[in-house]
């Protein structure tokens, strides 16, 4: 790649979400490419998963970008693509990081009996995960999880999240984390960085401060 040219950057969006999350980062230099979501097949894992959707990356070393969903998805794809830089945004790098009573939901199996139909139209359950700061947010949210979800996507989506298997982090991963996150709590001493106040919409409602951040590691040298 020409030193002039843009450093490509591909993006993960969270479960529910589309390349739109990323709008509000502003970052000089790089490259935005999005990830388009497949179909998941219904014995895929997080592995499987990111291998099928790794054919989308035509770079070499490229940067990862990964929020929530699509964070776990960038762990693993670390040991398969070799990124010059990878960074997890409001996720987890592996399964120990998941909130206990996901982890036990998933042992036993409860999330099969999810009724996502009814539950992407809990507008309450949303506002208090996804914390919106704003009326704009919180439009966003009610279009994207309420109107643009396909209900099997979300299905096999969270089994794989409920069975994901990961027990060590890959070297590499510059973590980002909110430290009000309702959805994936996570200690702030366990991660790089640690936004102050910041829930796991904070790729959208605070990416004034991200933005810094991704570009000093792309840019900075000894970053």
């Amino acid at each position: 790649m020409h030193k002039d040219e843009p450093i490509p950057v591909y993006c993960f969006s969270g479960l529910g979400a589309d390349f739109r999350i990323f709008n509000k980062l502003k970052i000089a230099g790089v490259q935005m490419l999005p990830i388009q979501w497949s179909m998941p097949e219904k014995n895929d894992t997080m592995r499987s998963f990111a291998q099928r959707l790794a054919t989308q990356i035509v770079h070499d070393n490229p940067v990862l970008l990964g929020v929530s969903f699509g964070g776990m998805l960038v762990t693993e794809l670390v040991d398969i693509v070799q990124p010059q830089k990878a960074f997890v945004i409001s996720s987890c790098t592996r399964r120990q990081q998941l909130a206990p009573w996901l982890r036990a939901v998933g042992r036993i199996g409860l999330h099969k009996l999810i009724p996502y139909h009814r539950l992407l139209q809990f507008d309450g359950l949303n506002r208090f995960v996804f914390d919106p700061a704003s009326r704009e947010e919180e439009l966003y949210l009610k279009r994207l999880m309420l109107k643009e979800n396909d209900i099997e996507f979300l299905r096999r989506s969270v089994h794989i999240i409920m069975h994901w298997q990961r027990r060590t982090s890959p070297d590499g991963i510059i973590h980002i984390h909110g430290t009000a996150d309702k959805m994936l709590p996570l200690h702030p001493r366990k991660v790089h960085y640690a936004i102050r106040n910041a829930g796991h919409f904070m790729v959208w409602n605070r990416a004034e401060e991200l933005s810094p951040i991704i570009r000093r590691h792309l840019f900075d040298s000894g970053s």
